[in-house]
């Protein structure tokens, strides 16, 4: 599969008139494999903040029946390149210090095929009773959604585009942990908590840091 990969990147690079990548990275790359500079525009991804501005957590927080616990929320599918093992790892150890938290993966998908193996993870960790699986989010719900995160965390380390839900993260106002690998357009400690990739000890350390700290977390959000 890999030299036909490698093959049909050296055709897409030969065939359109003119290419438009959604991150320096891919502008990069693309003329690594031949794509001619002067027919690359770099346009940044966006994203509809106007859906964020009249969000409310409150109906979602009682149909769950989650009250005021406070909750680090994920949303999109369970696919294995999402990397929510490294979620439900670090979440496992922001729990031993924080036992009221709540954990919700919030996924589109009626029937997300890679929940089933997430869930028995979680188990297995012992915090299945503080994770919350959310199957067929619409797009309308996603501000309501969001609004209950107390922190939002993206577990995908390596992201050649840009990750769609950071964008939506920020347009809700929320503090995110991310790794490296995810960090598009934000920096450590600026508006965003940024750990190395991989590295799901430093992910867990970087959601209890913003669970016990509001004031940080506003100020990232």
């Amino acid at each position: 599969a890999k030299p036909f990969a490698r093959f049909l990147d050296r055709i897409v690079t030969k065939i359109p008139d003119y290419f438009i990548a959604v991150t320096q990275e891919l502008r990069e790359a693309l003329i690594k494999r031949g794509a001619p500079a002067d027919r690359i525009t770099f346009i940044a991804c966006g994203a509809k903040t106007g859906m964020f501005d009249k969000s409310d957590a409150a109906p979602l927080r009682a149909r769950h029946d989650i009250g005021q616990r406070p909750v680090v929320m994920y949303t999109g599918i369970n696919s294995p390149f999402q990397r929510i093992d490294h979620l439900l790892r670090a979440f496992s150890l922001a729990l031993q210090e924080e036992p009221t938290a709540l954990l919700m993966v919030v996924s589109p998908l009626k029937n997300d095929p890679d929940l089933a193996a997430n869930r028995t993870l979680a188990e297995s960790l012992g915090i299945g009773r503080s994770v919350r699986w959310v199957e067929g989010q619409t797009l309308a719900e996603l501000p309501d959604y969001l609004a209950m995160a107390t922190v939002a965390a993206m577990s995908r380390p390596e992201v050649p585009g840009h990750p769609i839900k950071l964008l939506n993260y920020m347009a809700a106002a929320k503090p995110i942990v991310c790794f490296k690998g995810a960090a598009k357009g934000v920096s450590h400690m600026h508006d965003a908590y940024v750990v190395p990739d991989h590295d799901w000890q430093e992910l867990g350390r970087g959601i209890l840091v913003l669970l016990r700290d509001p004031v940080l977390a506003a100020r990232l959000g």
